[in-house]
């Protein structure tokens, strides 16, 4: 009996962190990359972790116009592209572009002896547009087919840097500073977040200023336009 439980629980490990591979990282073959409208194609796939693409280092600094050098001792990255430079550190959030230091949620990395970087990082710190589609998992980068959608996704984009937001109240939010609802729901569809943390963030910020009981903090997440089991998921992470 005792050897049959230690077998169900190390079965039930081993599927823990299965599950937990995948949802930190989707491998994604799917995922589709456009440069001035031509696809591009990578020898390594890019992937999706914590809600950011990453693409391999060379593919995109080059097509993008830029010089890039690797330093394997430092595990460095130096890149420069007119009067631009971006430098990063693999496993580091700290970036530098023209020496200023600038905090990016997903570090560059090694997955298969392949350098990945963090694509709308290194997109926009060169001059280059990112509109990221949700539904076909497709990026185009320096070219926008509706500015407008464009300019909604940077705004819901500066949102979520300072404030926690959910889904419906972001759109509720980019209509009030006057963009339609096409727009604003484009941006929040297709901007890459992940939502239940943003319960998590709104929750943390609620407990600050009052108490609350599991329930009454699930009911009051719902109340800010997050799903069930999005505010589930949060009170339950906070540890009410």
């Amino acid at each position: 009996m005792k050897n049959l439980k230690f077998i169900i629980s190390m079965l039930l490990v081993v599927l823990f962190v299965f599950n937990l591979n995948i949802t930190k990282a989707e491998a994604s073959g799917d995922i589709s990359i456009f440069v001035n409208s031509m696809k591009q194609s990578y020898s390594q796939p890019p992937i999706i972790e914590n809600g950011r693409t990453l693409v391999p280092l060379r593919g995109i600094f080059e097509t993008l116009g830029a010089s890039v050098q690797w330093n394997p001792e430092t595990k460095t990255i130096d890149a420069a592209k007119g009067n631009t430079s971006v430098w990063l550190k693999i496993g580091s959030t700290s970036t530098k572009v023209n020496g200023k230091t600038i905090i990016i949620s997903t570090p560059a990395q090694i997955r298969n002896g392949r350098t990945l970087v963090p694509l709308r990082f290194i997109s926009e710190s060169l001059g280059d547009s990112v509109v990221w589609n949700n539904e076909s998992k497709t990026a185009y980068i320096g070219e926008s087919e509706n500015l407008s959608q464009e300019n909604a996704l940077r705004e819901a984009e500066s949102y979520l840097e300072y404030a926690a937001f959910s889904k419906q109240g972001l759109i509720e939010q980019l209509e009030f500073e006057g963009f339609s609802k096409e727009d604003a729901t484009f941006a929040v569809e297709n901007i890459e977040t992940n939502w239940k943390e943003q319960a998590v963030k709104q929750g943390k910020s609620y407990l600050e200023y009052m108490a609350f009981s599991k329930q009454g903090l699930i009911e009051q997440l719902e109340f800010e336009g997050f799903s069930k089991e999005q505010a589930t998921y949060a009170v339950d992470k906070i540890g009410l």
